[in-house]
């Protein structure tokens, strides 16, 4: 899931948009600086 910040073209955010499909809602804010995983609560991974 992402709050929508717009991605830019090119094989990067390609990538990003690949990375937000594979994570679905567990994911928040991709594409930004850092990804916040909930990989269980009350654990959350940044990536």
């Amino acid at each position: 899931m992402s709050d929508g910040t717009e991605l830019g073209p090119g094989p990067e955010f390609d990538r990003i948009r690949e990375m937000i499909a594979a994570a679905g809602h567990s994911a928040q804010h991709i594409g930004d600086d850092a990804a916040v995983l909930d990989i269980g609560s009350p654990e959350k991974l940044v990536v």
